[in-house]
């Protein structure tokens, strides 16, 4: 099923673009789609975790810096099916480089902190290439790259004036009247399903977060200087769990007790 999703969701990409009937009707279908998933595989890892002392509840949301997620690892979770995952061996130990060397961060900067326009970023070039090439990407036309892009600079301003909102926040912020498709659907669902949109990370043996899923999201908030902004956790590592766990036992048979 992972192998499936990035194609079923380029496909009902492709689709949305023939009309605005057509962009309600896929987006309605791949909300339905992916809240079915992550409910379910809640509902598994709350089973599997029932008799841990430090149960993990892959719905919940932790606060954590975004400059301590700046680089991925090797894990290979999908922030959909894995959320709540506990893996061993040494996928934490193998990095895929530092966000803020990527294009994407370089051009966020320029455009944000030196007003270099959109199409005269690294970023744009690039994408703008891929589309030209029929590269499988999900920027699959320049009109859709550019809606992107004033997407972009919208979360920027709200980030910057109200300051960092989870997807929740944001939907309750908003005018019904000005609400989507999406917007209106995602207001249907349980409140722990608007998690799963969230910046997701992975999380080490000792502790140490990695991004996973969010990279526009933790770009803008290391612009913009936030000092901490709320995440999902996607996998952790089989020890730092035994380490959750320690803690867990030390509370319950220490905490209370004088």
């Amino acid at each position: 099923m992972v192998v499936v999703r990035p194609h079923l969701r380029r496909l009902l990409r492709k689709i949305s673009t023939r009309g605005p009937r057509w962009k309600q009707a896929t987006e309605r279908l791949w909300n339905s789609y992916e809240c079915v998933i992550f409910t379910a595989r809640c509902a598994l890892v709350r089973y599997r975790q029932r008799s841990e002392p430090a149960p993990i509840e892959p719905a919940s949301l932790i606060r954590a810096s975004p400059e301590r997620m700046t680089k991925k690892t090797d894990s290979g979770c999908d922030f959909l099916y894995d959320a709540g995952a506990v893996h061993g061996g040494t996928w934490d130990k193998t990095h895929r480089g530092e966000m803020k060397e990527t294009v994407r961060y370089r051009s966020f900067v320029e455009h944000f902190e030196r007003d270099t326009p959109w199409e005269e970023t690294d970023f744009y070039a690039y994408k703008q290439r891929r589309i030209s090439n029929d590269a499988d990407d999900k920027y699959h036309s320049e009109a859709f790259l550019r809606e992107k892009c004033r997407e972009l600079d919208v979360i920027y301003n709200q980030m910057m004036s109200e300051g960092y909102l989870t997807q929740r926040e944001i939907l309750e912020q908003e005018c019904p009247t000005q609400e989507g498709d999406r917007e209106r659907l995602l207001r249907l669902m349980p409140a722990s399903c608007t998690t799963l949109h969230e910046v997701a990370v992975d999380i080490g043996r000792n502790g140490a977060i990695y991004w996973n899923e969010g990279r526009h999201r933790i770009c803008l908030a290391l612009v913009l200087g936030l000092e901490a902004i709320p995440v999902r956790v996607v996998a952790r590592h089989e020890r730092w769990q035994e380490v959750r766990n320690a803690v867990a036992r030390y509370l319950e048979h220490n905490v209370g007790f004088g």
